[in-house]
């Protein structure tokens, strides 16, 4: 009989945890490190399904290189620390930040408890990032032979690479991106004001995907409340569109021209990116040029990215195009960027010129978005997620990109 693969995505399985936390021993021990101290939010999740949140009172995870861990945190959120973390051996809790007791000190007495007081520890700031104004000393003020090594990246980098159970993440979300647009595009004509239809179209997906994926999901996201689809404009309709990074107004929809989408999904703290050019009304001979050559630039990078190149590379044949047919003046931005658990869904590395140096490697996922911008016209770019495979990619978004399939009246 075949070995039939099933899925669970309602939750992040432990697997995924242990797998994360080896192969940030792994590293740590590389680094010749002792430990790490972990602040950011989304790293926390990515290691321990932590879902406190970070405000200006301090939090912190250690995690040291023979598999010891601690967790540092406020009276306010010991229960979730103690409901939601997994595999941590000790929770450390003060009273309330600025408080009576000192947040950074009780950090330092984590260090110590761990034996480490002079030991080598990585973190990503000499202390807790100032967040909401919060104002924090570093940590060596109470730890004077500690040996601190600053590196931003330490615990971000684990992430650039996706497990499988990533990408079968992010490749659901793709499925739930594609219905908030098929909503959205439902119910969009000319005359309609963006704000009325967008909660429509995002509500109605996600009541359909909570539904869908049931009562034992984990439907909770640090900073977006709840797991949610979405699905919008932003402001990018008509000549608007000229201007990639337009914002949502509650200017009527015209009565034809381009109409630039984007839609996605939050599922256990992924994200995706799918976007369209749509018309409204019949397009004119000039909008269907700009539109084939969307299509034609991004079908181009789809054969294009594949492991073993760079970057760099990818963005210079995207960029190639443009020059090839005289239309430099129509690029803004690079080919694309990762795609992840990032809050506004870019992650490093980015398809972009400058990357010489950074070598696609499977596991990778990237938005492909070429865009071409024509002033007094419009916008026309289309964004997919791809992973990339040990042979080339899979593309993990789906919606029609011919234009009969693109007509809003």
């Amino acid at each position: 009989m075949a070995e039939i693969k099933t899925w669970n995505i309602t939750k992040t399985p432990t697997s995924e945890y242990v797998a994360r936390r080896k192969r940030l021993y792994d590293k740590l021990a590389a680094a010749k490190a002792d430990a790490v101290i972990v602040y950011s939010d989304k790293e926390m999740r990515y290691l321990s399904g932590s879902m406190c949140m970070q405000l200006e009172r301090p939090m912190a995870l250690v995690f040291t290189v023979d598999g010891r861990s601690a967790m540092l945190g406020p009276r306010l959120e010991k229960e979730h620390m103690e409901d939601h973390v997994q595999m941590v051996d000790k929770f450390y809790i003060y009273d309330e930040y600025p408080g009576l007791i000192g947040c950074i000190d009780t950090l330092a007495e984590i260090i110590k408890d761990l034996g480490l007081s002079h030991g080598t520890v990585i973190a990503s700031h000499p202390t807790y990032p100032p967040i909401c104004g919060g104002r924090y000393p570093d940590l060596v003020n109470f730890l004077p032979d500690l040996k601190l090594v600053i590196d931003p990246y330490f615990v971000y980098d684990l992430k650039i690479i996706k497990s499988e159970f990533d990408i079968h993440c992010i490749r659901e979300c793709s499925r739930w991106g594609s219905m908030a647009l098929n909503e959205l595009t439902s119910i969009t004509h000319p005359g309609v004001v963006e704000p009325e239809i967008t909660g429509i179209a995002a509500g109605k997906t996600t009541a359909a995907m909570l539904k869908c994926l049931g009562m034992e999901f984990d439907a909770k996201t640090l900073n977006n409340g709840i797991a949610r689809a979405s699905a919008g404009y932003r402001g990018q309709f008509a000549e608007r569109g000229a201007m990639p990074h337009c914002v949502t107004t509650t200017e009527p929809f015209p009565d034809h021209g381009p109409l630039v989408s984007g839609a996605g999904a939050n599922i256990l703290e992924y994200n995706s990116e799918l976007e369209r050019t749509h018309f409204l009304g019949e397009p004119t001979k000039e909008m269907v040029k700009y539109f084939n050559h969307a299509v034609e630039c991004q079908e181009l990078i789809f054969n294009t990215i594949r492991p073993g190149i760079t970057c760099a590379d990818v963005d210079k044949v995207t960029r190639s195009y443009y020059e090839e047919n005289g239309l430099m003046n129509c690029w803004r931005h690079h080919t694309g960027h990762s795609v992840g658990m990032d809050n506004v869904g870019h992650e490093y590395p980015y398809l972009d010129a400058g990357l010489t140096d950074v070598v696609i490697e499977p596991g990778m996922v990237f938005s492909v978005e070429p865009g071409f911008y024509v002033e007094g016209l419009g916008g026309f770019r289309f964004s997919d997620t791809i992973a990339v495979t040990e042979t080339g990619i899979e593309i993990l978004t789906y919606y029609p990109r011919d234009i009969d399939h693109l007509l809003v009246y």
